[in-house]
């Protein structure tokens, strides 16, 4: 996406939330501020200027793999999948999520999780030095605890919060992306620092896809959705 491509996204987004956000119900996060306070013309250029923060989570998602054998595919029928990316401070974490709708209406997920600055497995241990040499050695293993992969159903509760923020109007009218500092109007800001970077594709059958991204702290109702799959858990089956 170009920097106005993102600019553009931004405006409409933070326009259309300033009309919309009226009726909706207040947000119990403390630390997002009302989006009527939000400076749009300020926000726009801190978008432009942190491109590179979208652009580094879109290129990570490729050359770090996440999945240690093949990325699942969502189910041909799925009439809605969900497809999220987090990746930590400084590339240490990423998190891969998968999550879709079944065409018989049950949620199921897919998630990996890598830690490429967590230690390797040591190495197997040579036989004691007292093993009888006519006896086979057969070395303990010891399980790389860096990747970790999960697969199931999602609990029925969790998939009916999901599909009540996906069905928000209230969120779907807010601003699609939303970089780590957040401009106010009077010269206030909120920011974070040393934060993920989250990007979330929604698809839905015969709809556009909807696509998400949020630097370093996950805000509004858009990033009550991408906590909510970030935090998933599968059932076990």
């Amino acid at each position: 996406m170009t920097v106005r491509a993102v600019a553009a996204a931004l405006v409409l987004g933070l326009a259309a939330a300033g009309q919309a956000h009226a009726g909706c119900l207040p947000l119990t996060d403390d630390r997002d501020p009302p989006l009527s306070r939000v400076d749009q013309r300020a926000l726009t250029r801190s978008v432009a200027g942190a491109r590179e923060a979208f652009t580094q989570i879109e290129s990570f998602a490729e050359t770090q793999p996440t999945w240690r054998g093949q990325t699942p595919a969502f189910p041909a029928d799925a009439p809605i999948t969900l497809e999220l990316h987090v990746v930590g401070s400084f590339g240490a974490v990423h998190t891969s999520v998968l999550a879709w709708r079944e065409a018989a209406g049950a949620w199921r997920v897919a998630r990996a999780d890598a830690n490429y600055h967590a230690p390797p497995p040591p190495p197997s241990p040579p036989p004691p030095h007292n093993w009888p040499a006519d006896q086979e050695w057969t070395p303990p293993t010891y399980p790389d605890t860096r990747f970790r992969e999960a697969r199931g159903a999602i609990a029925p509760d969790t998939a009916a919060a999901i599909e009540t923020l996906l069905n928000d109007r209230c969120r779907t009218r807010e601003p699609a992306i939303t970089p780590a500092f957040v401009p106010l109007r009077g010269g206030e800001a909120v920011s974070c620092f040393d934060g993920p970077l989250y990007r979330l594709i929604v698809r839905r059958r015969g709809q556009v896809s909807e696509r998400i991204s949020q630097s370093c702290q996950a805000r509004w109702r858009n990033g009550q959705l991408l906590s909510t799959i970030d935090t998933l858990q599968p059932e076990a089956d």
